[in-house]
């Protein structure tokens, strides 16, 4: 009897399979039939979430394709009689079982794949790039979960074929590592020791990452190469577990399980790599990371008193930057910074701490002594005169991510060379804007998958140049759509960005804003309120085009004036909630007492907009260094 015969016998025999199988493809049939409906009922969602709605099952699918898959692999010795009668070998049932399971699941994703499809036509949102981003994501997590799913079955049924209760208590461990309680205990482990055990704790973990939140509009459900080899890494794993137990050829055994091994050892590594991809979530490796380095952290160790972030000015100032960028896991970046001041004895430099620097040289290849300290850098002239320094640096951050996966660096951020010492983190406010207070010459080569965007004119194929005190890069699901003389970046998977929307959001303020020269609209990774909108010279970026005219004037407000710009909006609005204002000066101190009684004096009287005009431009003005308390003082005698 022939492979084929033996596999429906197989089937024949097994009425629990049979009945399982049923049972569990009209479950999940009929609930993504249901959420389909639903769906288009209430008006269509994005189908990015429709497809990450549909790998949410992947949660029980895995642990019942576990649990199911093991009870099936050890049962096959219990059904000897089969394999005398159609002179079978054991080996052959095993591949014939495994055979029935990669059936069953290829059959769950074209299911899943088709479903997908027709709502991304019924949804009025087909594109080609769309089209192939889900297919690509439900083969490579909906598939390849379940398929790893089976394998760790039929791995369990090797390792405890006697005593069924430790295959049972490791099942618990993969049901156990599907919840949140992982990611909240790396979280807890990093706030007590310093120590990120986020990947260890979740090598259990069998479904994407990304699942726990709704997948990021400008990347999609991120293909994270760190899952992937996670889940191959099982897969090999229990084919060299089945070829030690069942290979009868000594030889035969030995140089397959040796490869099988290489394999291991190399998905293993992949797992632990260290790749720049965005990641939301509570685990000790999302964003919670940099706050508690900031807040909590020096060299590893708990010491809330010391602040490991300085503030020196630069004794020279950056007259051409040339960026080389490789964006494949993580920024690589080769780095030229022309100087107008040659005869230093030292060049410093504020650059993310993540970002390992490697190599330093001058303008004729000498190597350059320096030190890289948390965010800041050091380098030593030795006596040479400087015209340019040239740098090497690798790594990258989940927030602001630099990948295949796409790029995200915006202004704000250090991930590039920023002369002086600079403070680059708060506790409420996120990364603080340290873009150069004078205009720079920068050249911009990104090397990447897809098309890169940049504030500065495009010179070719992800080539930018141009005169600005800061650049921000983006790349991802990306279109552009122009509006006047205004180009607005905007991700074309998301519904809430459709181009007729867009210019019935922006039309106005790009009116009133001509100097506005690109919007981009960016990802929501963890952001703080001070870091989902700013707004320079020719550009900004946010997170939402709603209030756009608010949220940008708001954008400009210097960071030490944020709580000054709280009472003003409570007092300048008569009709403020009372409730509200009685908290407010309760709450307040007798500096802030003082200052509020003065906001009101000044909004009660006769001149409450004028004076609101010069509070507006106060506000935006970062190089008025007075109090609240002084300004509001000299404006009080002014309208006296």
């Amino acid at each position: 009897m022939n492979n084929f015969k033996l596999l429906l016998k197989i089937i024949e025999r097994n009425k629990f399979q049979k009945i399982f199988m049923i049972i569990t493809t009209v479950a999940f049939t009929a609930l993504e039939v249901y959420l389909f409906i639903i769906s288009i009922i209430e008006g269509g969602s994005d189908s990015l979430i429709i497809l990450s709605i549909t790998l949410r099952m992947l949660y029980f699918l895995i642990i019942i394709l576990m649990f199911f898959s093991y009870e099936c692999f050890s049962k096959i010795h219990s059904y000897k009689e089969s394999f005398f009668v159609y002179k079978k070998n054991i080996t052959s049932v095993y591949k014939n079982e495994l055979a029935i399971f990669i059936c069953y699941i290829s059959f769950l994703t074209t299911e899943a794949i088709l479903i997908n499809v027709i709502y991304i036509i019924a949804n009025a949102q087909f594109s080609f790039a769309l089209l192939v981003h889900t297919i690509t994501a439900l083969l490579c997590y909906y598939f390849l979960c379940l398929l790893t799913a089976v394998f760790i079955g039929l791995l369990l049924s090797y390792i405890s074929r006697k005593r069924k209760y430790i295959s049972y208590l490791l099942m618990l461990v993969f049901a156990f590592s599907e919840t949140e309680m992982i990611q909240i205990s790396s979280m807890n482990i990093l706030e007590n020791s310093g120590n990120d055990l986020t990947k260890i704790l979740e090598f259990f973990f069998i479904a994407p990452d990304s699942l726990r939140w709704s997948p990021n509009e400008v990347t999609g459900l991120i293909l994270n190469i760190n899952k992937i080899s996670q889940l191959l890494f099982y897969i090999v794993l229990s084919v060299m577990i089945f070829i030690i137990i069942n290979n009868k050829s000594r030889i035969g055994k030995i140089w397959k399980s040796v490869i099988c091994l290489f394999f291991c050892a190399c998905l293993l590594s992949g797992y632990f790599m260290k790749i720049s991809v965005p990641k939301m979530d509570l685990s000790a490796s999302s964003t919670v990371n940099d706050d508690l380095y900031y807040i909590h952290y020096k060299d590893g160790r708990q010491d809330p008193a010391q602040d490991v972030q300085r503030e020196k000015a630069a004794d020279f100032q950056v007259k051409k930057y040339d960026l080389n960028f490789s964006t494949y896991l993580n920024l690589k970046a080769e780095v030229r910074v022309y100087v107008d001041n040659q005869n230093l004895s030292e060049y410093n430099f504020t650059l993310y701490h993540k970002y390992k620097v490697t190599k330093v040289t001058n303008q004729s290849g000498i190597p350059l002594r320096f030190i890289q300290d948390h965010d800041y850098l050091t380098i030593s002239s030795d006596n040479n005169e400087i015209e340019y320094l040239c740098m090497e640096y690798y790594g990258g951050s989940v927030q602001y991510y630099s990948s295949y996966a796409g790029v995200f660096l915006p202004a704000n951020f250090s991930y590039y060379p920023i002369p002086g010492f600079h403070r680059t983190f708060d506790e409420y406010n996120g990364f603080l804007d340290n873009s150069l207070p004078y205009t720079a010459t920068f050249n911009v080569k990104v090397h990447s998958l897809k098309q890169v965007y940049c504030n500065l004119e495009e010179k070719g194929k992800n080539q930018f140049s141009g005169n600005a005190n800061s650049i921000t890069i983006l790349s991802g699901f990306y279109d552009t759509l122009k509006i006047n003389d205004t180009s607005v970046i905007y991700p074309y998977f998301s519904k809430s960005y459709e181009p007729c929307e867009l210019k019935k959001d922006l039309n106005s303020f790009i009116e009133h804003n001509k100097n506005i020269k690109k919007i981009f609209i960016i990802p929501y990774v963890n952001l703080s309120q001070y870091e989902r909108i700013r707004t320079y010279d020719n550009y900004l970026f946010t997170i939402s085009t709603y209030k756009i005219e608010q949220a940008s004037f708001e954008s400009k407000i210097d960071i030490n004036k944020k709580e000054f710009y709280v009472y003003v909006c409570a007092y300048y609005n008569p009709d403020q909630d009372q409730d509200y204002l009685y908290r407010l000066e309760n709450d307040a101190s007798d500096e802030k007492k003082e200052l509020i009684q003065k906001i009101k004096v000044l909004f009660d009287s006769k001149y409450k907009e004028v004076a609101a005009k010069e509070i507006n431009d106060y506000l935006i003005d970062s190089n008025d260094n007075r109090s609240p308390l002084a300004f509001l003082n000299a404006l009080g005698e002014k309208y006296a």
